[in-house]
Protein backbone atom coordinates (compact mmCIF):
# COMPACT_ATOMS: atom_id res chain seq x y z
CA UNK A 1 0.00 0.00 0.00
CA UNK A 2 2.80 2.41 0.91
CA UNK A 3 4.56 1.69 -2.40
CA UNK A 4 1.38 2.57 -4.29
CA UNK A 5 1.08 5.83 -2.38
CA UNK A 6 4.70 6.68 -3.12
CA UNK A 7 4.15 5.98 -6.82
CA UNK A 8 1.13 8.29 -6.81
CA UNK A 9 3.15 10.99 -5.10
CA UNK A 10 5.88 10.59 -7.69
CA UNK A 11 3.43 10.91 -10.59
CA UNK A 12 2.08 14.10 -9.03
CA UNK A 13 5.59 15.53 -8.60
CA UNK A 14 6.50 14.50 -12.15
CA UNK A 15 3.42 16.27 -13.50
CA UNK A 16 4.32 19.47 -11.69
CA UNK A 17 7.92 19.21 -12.88
CA UNK A 18 6.76 19.25 -16.49
CA UNK A 19 5.33 22.73 -15.91
CA UNK A 20 7.85 24.24 -13.53
CA UNK A 21 11.64 24.10 -13.75
CA UNK A 22 13.58 24.28 -10.49
CA UNK A 23 14.84 27.75 -9.68
CA UNK A 24 18.33 26.62 -8.72
CA UNK A 25 20.13 23.32 -8.57
CA UNK A 26 22.19 22.39 -5.54
CA UNK A 27 20.94 22.56 -1.96
CA UNK A 28 17.39 23.18 -0.74
CA UNK A 29 15.49 23.43 2.52
CA UNK A 30 12.16 21.61 2.52
CA UNK A 31 9.47 20.94 5.11
CA UNK A 32 7.45 17.76 4.68
CA UNK A 33 5.14 15.57 6.72
CA UNK A 34 5.47 11.80 6.76
CA UNK A 35 2.61 9.51 7.73
CA UNK A 36 2.17 5.96 8.91
CA UNK A 37 -1.24 4.31 9.08
CA UNK A 38 -2.26 3.34 12.62
CA UNK A 39 -2.28 -0.39 13.22
CA UNK A 40 -2.46 -2.61 16.29
CA UNK A 41 0.46 -4.70 15.02
CA UNK A 42 2.91 -1.77 15.41
CA UNK A 43 4.07 -0.01 18.56
CA UNK A 44 4.07 3.78 18.78
CA UNK A 45 7.86 3.80 18.40
CA UNK A 46 7.62 1.69 15.23
CA UNK A 47 4.94 3.99 13.84
CA UNK A 48 7.14 7.01 14.60
CA UNK A 49 10.07 5.46 12.70
CA UNK A 50 7.84 4.56 9.75
CA UNK A 51 6.46 8.10 9.58
CA UNK A 52 9.99 9.52 9.79
CA UNK A 53 11.13 7.23 6.98
CA UNK A 54 8.20 8.40 4.86
CA UNK A 55 9.05 12.05 5.57
CA UNK A 56 12.70 11.57 4.63
CA UNK A 57 11.66 9.82 1.42
CA UNK A 58 9.32 12.66 0.46
CA UNK A 59 11.97 15.27 1.29
CA UNK A 60 14.54 13.59 -0.94
CA UNK A 61 11.96 13.19 -3.69
CA UNK A 62 11.23 16.93 -3.82
CA UNK A 63 14.57 17.68 -5.46
CA UNK A 64 14.70 15.04 -8.15
CA UNK A 65 13.73 11.43 -8.69
CA UNK A 66 15.23 8.48 -10.53
CA UNK A 67 12.85 6.05 -12.19
CA UNK A 68 13.90 2.46 -12.89
CA UNK A 69 11.57 0.03 -14.58
CA UNK A 70 11.47 -3.62 -15.53
CA UNK A 71 8.93 -6.10 -16.82
CA UNK A 72 8.36 -9.81 -16.33
CA UNK A 73 6.00 -12.51 -17.63
CA UNK A 74 4.23 -14.78 -15.19
CA UNK A 75 3.15 -18.39 -15.71
CA UNK A 76 -0.01 -17.21 -17.49
CA UNK A 77 2.13 -15.18 -19.96
CA UNK A 78 0.81 -11.95 -18.48
CA UNK A 79 3.19 -9.05 -19.00
CA UNK A 80 3.64 -6.96 -15.86
CA UNK A 81 5.44 -3.63 -15.67
CA UNK A 82 7.18 -2.63 -12.46
CA UNK A 83 8.30 0.94 -11.76
CA UNK A 84 10.78 1.79 -9.01
CA UNK A 85 10.81 5.40 -7.88
CA UNK A 86 14.00 6.42 -6.06
CA UNK A 87 14.92 9.87 -4.83
CA UNK A 88 17.86 11.45 -6.63
CA UNK A 89 18.70 13.93 -3.88
CA UNK A 90 20.62 13.26 -0.69
CA UNK A 91 19.42 14.20 2.78
CA UNK A 92 22.27 16.33 4.13
CA UNK A 93 20.64 17.06 7.49
CA UNK A 94 17.20 17.28 9.06
CA UNK A 95 15.40 18.29 12.24
CA UNK A 96 12.13 17.13 13.76
CA UNK A 97 9.56 19.90 13.91
CA UNK A 98 6.54 18.13 15.41
CA UNK A 99 4.84 14.80 15.95
CA UNK A 100 1.10 14.29 15.86
CA UNK A 101 -1.37 11.44 15.95
CA UNK A 102 -4.63 11.80 14.05
CA UNK A 103 -7.55 9.44 13.88
CA UNK A 104 -5.93 7.29 11.20
CA UNK A 105 -2.24 8.23 11.04
CA UNK A 106 0.87 8.95 13.04
CA UNK A 107 2.49 12.07 11.53
CA UNK A 108 6.04 13.40 11.74
CA UNK A 109 6.92 16.82 10.32
CA UNK A 110 10.57 17.55 9.50
CA UNK A 111 12.71 20.31 8.02
CA UNK A 112 15.41 18.82 5.81
CA UNK A 113 18.37 20.01 3.78
CA UNK A 114 18.49 18.08 0.52
CA UNK A 115 20.65 18.12 -2.56
CA UNK A 116 24.29 17.67 -3.42
CA UNK A 117 27.35 19.60 -2.31
CA UNK A 118 28.96 20.45 -5.63
CA UNK A 119 32.67 21.27 -5.69
CA UNK A 120 32.41 22.83 -9.14
CA UNK A 121 32.34 26.58 -9.44
CA UNK A 122 28.95 27.95 -8.44
CA UNK A 123 29.87 30.58 -5.88
CA UNK A 124 28.14 33.95 -6.03
CA UNK A 125 30.09 35.35 -3.08
CA UNK A 126 32.78 37.93 -3.70
CA UNK A 127 36.34 37.61 -2.45
CA UNK A 128 38.41 40.75 -1.91
CA UNK A 129 42.10 40.33 -2.70
CA UNK A 130 44.52 42.89 -1.22
CA UNK A 131 47.54 43.02 -3.53
CA UNK A 132 50.77 44.05 -1.83
CA UNK A 133 54.08 45.28 -3.18
CA UNK A 134 55.89 42.49 -5.04
CA UNK A 135 59.23 41.23 -3.81
CA UNK A 136 61.67 41.29 -6.73
CA UNK A 137 64.80 39.16 -6.61
CA UNK A 138 67.06 39.92 -9.57
CA UNK A 139 70.28 38.06 -10.19
CA UNK A 140 73.35 40.19 -10.83
CA UNK A 141 73.68 38.94 -14.39
CA UNK A 142 70.04 39.73 -15.26
CA UNK A 143 69.54 42.74 -17.55
CA UNK A 144 68.35 45.86 -15.72
CA UNK A 145 65.42 46.36 -18.09
CA UNK A 146 63.96 43.00 -16.92
CA UNK A 147 62.84 44.69 -13.69
CA UNK A 148 60.01 46.21 -15.72
CA UNK A 149 58.70 42.68 -16.29
CA UNK A 150 57.89 42.33 -12.59
CA UNK A 151 55.72 45.46 -12.61
CA UNK A 152 54.12 44.36 -15.88
CA UNK A 153 53.14 40.98 -14.44
CA UNK A 154 51.69 42.53 -11.30
CA UNK A 155 49.59 44.82 -13.52
CA UNK A 156 48.33 41.75 -15.39
CA UNK A 157 47.47 40.15 -12.04
CA UNK A 158 45.40 43.17 -10.98
CA UNK A 159 43.61 43.32 -14.34
CA UNK A 160 42.74 39.61 -14.23
CA UNK A 161 41.29 39.91 -10.72
CA UNK A 162 39.40 43.07 -11.67
CA UNK A 163 37.71 41.35 -14.63
CA UNK A 164 36.69 38.32 -12.56
CA UNK A 165 33.03 38.36 -11.54
CA UNK A 166 33.64 37.10 -7.99
CA UNK A 167 36.99 38.77 -7.23
CA UNK A 168 37.74 42.36 -6.27
CA UNK A 169 41.31 43.75 -6.16
CA UNK A 170 42.46 46.24 -3.51
CA UNK A 171 45.67 48.11 -4.28
CA UNK A 172 48.05 47.83 -1.31
CA UNK A 173 51.26 48.07 -3.33
CA UNK A 174 52.55 50.96 -1.24
CA UNK A 175 53.53 48.47 1.48
CA UNK A 176 55.03 45.01 1.94
CA UNK A 177 53.02 42.11 3.31
CA UNK A 178 54.22 40.44 6.50
CA UNK A 179 52.16 37.40 7.58
CA UNK A 180 53.75 37.47 11.06
CA UNK A 181 52.50 41.02 11.65
CA UNK A 182 49.11 40.04 10.24
CA UNK A 183 48.87 37.33 12.90
CA UNK A 184 49.62 39.88 15.61
CA UNK A 185 46.78 42.09 14.41
CA UNK A 186 44.37 39.26 15.17
CA UNK A 187 45.19 39.55 18.89
CA UNK A 188 46.03 43.28 19.12
CA UNK A 189 43.52 45.31 17.14
CA UNK A 190 44.76 48.71 18.29
CA UNK A 191 44.81 51.64 15.87
CA UNK A 192 48.60 51.87 15.56
CA UNK A 193 48.96 48.15 14.81
CA UNK A 194 46.30 48.25 12.11
CA UNK A 195 47.69 51.35 10.40
CA UNK A 196 51.30 50.14 10.36
CA UNK A 197 50.78 46.47 9.50
CA UNK A 198 49.48 44.46 6.60
CA UNK A 199 46.02 43.89 8.06
CA UNK A 200 43.08 42.66 6.01
CA UNK A 201 39.47 42.33 7.07
CA UNK A 202 37.93 39.00 8.01
CA UNK A 203 36.95 37.12 4.88
CA UNK A 204 39.46 39.05 2.75
CA UNK A 205 42.76 37.75 1.40
CA UNK A 206 46.27 39.13 1.01
CA UNK A 207 48.20 38.51 -2.20
CA UNK A 208 51.99 38.74 -1.88
CA UNK A 209 53.68 38.34 -5.29
CA UNK A 210 57.33 37.33 -5.52
CA UNK A 211 59.30 37.55 -8.76
CA UNK A 212 62.65 35.88 -9.42
CA UNK A 213 64.64 37.00 -12.48
CA UNK A 214 67.90 35.48 -13.59
CA UNK A 215 69.86 35.00 -16.79
CA UNK A 216 71.88 31.95 -17.73
CA UNK A 217 74.03 30.94 -20.68
CA UNK A 218 73.95 27.72 -22.64
CA UNK A 219 76.88 26.68 -24.79
CA UNK A 220 76.13 26.22 -28.47
CA UNK A 221 79.48 24.72 -29.29
CA UNK A 222 82.69 26.73 -29.59
CA UNK A 223 81.17 29.51 -31.65
CA UNK A 224 78.42 30.99 -29.52
CA UNK A 225 76.35 30.88 -26.34
CA UNK A 226 72.61 31.28 -25.94
CA UNK A 227 71.34 33.71 -23.30
CA UNK A 228 68.19 32.45 -21.52
CA UNK A 229 66.09 34.76 -19.36
CA UNK A 230 64.33 32.82 -16.58
CA UNK A 231 61.44 34.37 -14.67
CA UNK A 232 59.51 32.69 -11.86
CA UNK A 233 56.41 34.41 -10.48
CA UNK A 234 55.12 33.15 -7.12
CA UNK A 235 51.59 34.08 -6.05
CA UNK A 236 51.20 33.60 -2.28
CA UNK A 237 47.70 34.12 -0.88
CA UNK A 238 47.05 34.51 2.87
CA UNK A 239 43.85 34.82 4.86
CA UNK A 240 43.12 37.67 7.28
CA UNK A 241 45.07 36.04 10.12
CA UNK A 242 48.22 35.48 8.06
CA UNK A 243 47.74 31.77 7.33
CA UNK A 244 48.85 30.62 3.87
CA UNK A 245 45.80 29.69 1.79
CA UNK A 246 47.41 28.78 -1.52
CA UNK A 247 50.68 29.20 -3.38
CA UNK A 248 51.06 29.10 -7.15
CA UNK A 249 54.27 29.39 -9.15
CA UNK A 250 54.70 30.27 -12.80
CA UNK A 251 58.13 29.59 -14.35
CA UNK A 252 58.80 30.77 -17.90
CA UNK A 253 61.92 31.00 -20.04
CA UNK A 254 62.63 32.87 -23.27
CA UNK A 255 65.79 33.32 -25.27
CA UNK A 256 67.25 36.78 -24.70
CA UNK A 257 69.85 36.60 -27.46
CA UNK A 258 73.18 35.04 -28.38
CA UNK A 259 76.79 35.70 -27.58
CA UNK A 260 79.14 35.46 -30.53
CA UNK A 261 82.71 36.58 -30.72
CA UNK A 262 81.59 39.47 -32.90
CA UNK A 263 79.62 42.26 -31.19
CA UNK A 264 77.91 43.18 -34.44
CA UNK A 265 76.39 39.70 -34.68
CA UNK A 266 75.30 39.90 -31.03
CA UNK A 267 73.42 43.13 -31.68
CA UNK A 268 71.77 41.88 -34.87
CA UNK A 269 70.57 38.61 -33.31
CA UNK A 270 69.26 40.12 -30.07
CA UNK A 271 65.43 40.11 -29.85
CA UNK A 272 63.77 43.42 -29.12
CA UNK A 273 62.83 44.11 -25.53
CA UNK A 274 59.26 44.87 -26.56
CA UNK A 275 58.93 41.42 -28.14
CA UNK A 276 60.29 39.76 -25.02
CA UNK A 277 57.88 41.74 -22.84
CA UNK A 278 54.99 40.69 -25.08
CA UNK A 279 56.03 37.03 -24.95
CA UNK A 280 56.36 36.95 -21.17
CA UNK A 281 53.11 38.90 -20.75
CA UNK A 282 51.17 36.59 -23.07
CA UNK A 283 52.34 33.47 -21.23
CA UNK A 284 51.61 35.00 -17.83
CA UNK A 285 48.09 36.10 -18.82
CA UNK A 286 47.02 32.49 -19.43
CA UNK A 287 48.42 31.42 -16.07
CA UNK A 288 46.86 34.25 -14.10
CA UNK A 289 43.45 33.84 -15.77
CA UNK A 290 43.45 30.18 -14.71
CA UNK A 291 44.52 31.22 -11.21
CA UNK A 292 41.72 33.80 -10.99
CA UNK A 293 39.12 31.31 -12.16
CA UNK A 294 40.33 28.68 -9.70
CA UNK A 295 40.45 31.08 -6.76
CA UNK A 296 37.03 32.58 -7.48
CA UNK A 297 35.63 29.05 -7.26
CA UNK A 298 37.08 28.39 -3.82
CA UNK A 299 34.45 27.56 -1.19
CA UNK A 300 33.73 30.47 1.14
CA UNK A 301 34.77 29.56 4.68
CA UNK A 302 34.73 31.37 8.00
CA UNK A 303 35.45 30.81 11.66
CA UNK A 304 32.52 30.41 14.04
CA UNK A 305 32.65 32.46 17.23
CA UNK A 306 30.28 32.09 20.17
CA UNK A 307 29.22 35.55 21.36
CA UNK A 308 28.01 36.60 24.82
CA UNK A 309 24.40 35.83 23.86
CA UNK A 310 25.32 32.22 22.99
CA UNK A 311 24.93 32.90 19.26
CA UNK A 312 27.27 31.62 16.56
CA UNK A 313 28.80 34.44 14.51
CA UNK A 314 31.05 34.72 11.46
CA UNK A 315 32.80 38.06 10.93
CA UNK A 316 31.72 38.78 7.37
CA UNK A 317 28.31 39.25 5.92
CA UNK A 318 26.27 40.98 3.25
CA UNK A 319 29.37 42.73 1.91
CA UNK A 320 30.68 39.27 0.95
CA UNK A 321 27.43 38.15 -0.64
CA UNK A 322 26.20 36.13 2.35
CA UNK A 323 22.53 36.68 3.06
CA UNK A 324 19.78 35.37 5.29
CA UNK A 325 18.91 31.69 4.75
CA UNK A 326 22.31 30.89 3.27
CA UNK A 327 23.38 27.43 4.33
CA UNK A 328 26.72 26.43 5.79
CA UNK A 329 28.21 23.12 6.81
CA UNK A 330 30.64 22.12 9.56
CA UNK A 331 32.53 18.87 9.12
CA UNK A 332 35.69 17.62 10.74
CA UNK A 333 37.36 14.78 12.57
CA UNK A 334 36.13 15.99 15.96
CA UNK A 335 32.86 17.57 14.82
CA UNK A 336 29.83 15.70 13.45
CA UNK A 337 28.50 16.71 10.05
CA UNK A 338 26.20 19.63 10.79
CA UNK A 339 24.24 22.03 8.60
CA UNK A 340 23.69 25.60 9.81
CA UNK A 341 21.51 28.38 8.45
CA UNK A 342 22.07 32.14 8.46
CA UNK A 343 19.27 33.61 10.58
CA UNK A 344 20.55 37.20 10.62
CA UNK A 345 22.80 38.92 8.09
CA UNK A 346 24.52 42.24 8.73
CA UNK A 347 26.95 44.15 6.55
CA UNK A 348 30.07 42.63 8.14
CA UNK A 349 28.77 39.73 10.19
CA UNK A 350 26.22 36.92 10.09
CA UNK A 351 24.61 34.85 12.80
CA UNK A 352 23.91 31.17 12.28
CA UNK A 353 21.98 28.45 14.01
CA UNK A 354 22.07 24.70 13.65
CA UNK A 355 19.26 23.05 11.79
CA UNK A 356 18.86 20.63 14.68
CA UNK A 357 18.15 22.82 17.71
CA UNK A 358 19.14 20.01 20.09
CA UNK A 359 22.83 20.56 19.31
CA UNK A 360 24.73 22.87 21.66
CA UNK A 361 26.23 25.99 20.07
CA UNK A 362 29.30 25.79 22.29
CA UNK A 363 30.40 22.65 20.45
CA UNK A 364 30.97 24.69 17.29
CA UNK A 365 32.88 27.60 18.83
CA UNK A 366 36.12 28.05 16.86
CA UNK A 367 35.13 25.60 14.11
CA UNK A 368 35.49 26.38 10.42
CA UNK A 369 32.23 26.60 8.51
CA UNK A 370 31.83 26.31 4.74
CA UNK A 371 29.06 28.28 3.06
CA UNK A 372 26.97 26.62 0.38
CA UNK A 373 24.67 27.88 -2.33
CA UNK A 374 21.03 27.98 -1.25
CA UNK A 375 18.87 26.64 -4.03
CA UNK A 376 15.57 28.34 -3.41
Amino acid sequence: MRNILKSCVFMFVLTLASFFEPAHAGVNIVEVTGRAALSDQYTSDELRRMALEDALYLAALQGEARVDGFSFIDEMTNLTEQVLVRPGDTILDYSLLEENQTEHHFEVKIRAVTGHIDDTCSSSMKSRLNIYRPQINMARNAPAWAAGLAQKMVSILVEAIDTSENLEPVNQMYMDYDPVKAQRVGSAMDYNTIMTSSAVAAGDFAVAPRVEIRQRRENLGYVAKSKQLDIIVHIDVYDHIGALVTRKSFPVTHRAGFEFYLDTVNILTAPSRDNLLDQFSSDFKHFIMDFGQEFSCRPVTGKLTLDKDNRLRVDFGVAKGVSQNHLAVVAGNETPWTVLRVVEARMNSVFLETLDKRRENAVFDGKTVRFMELGQ
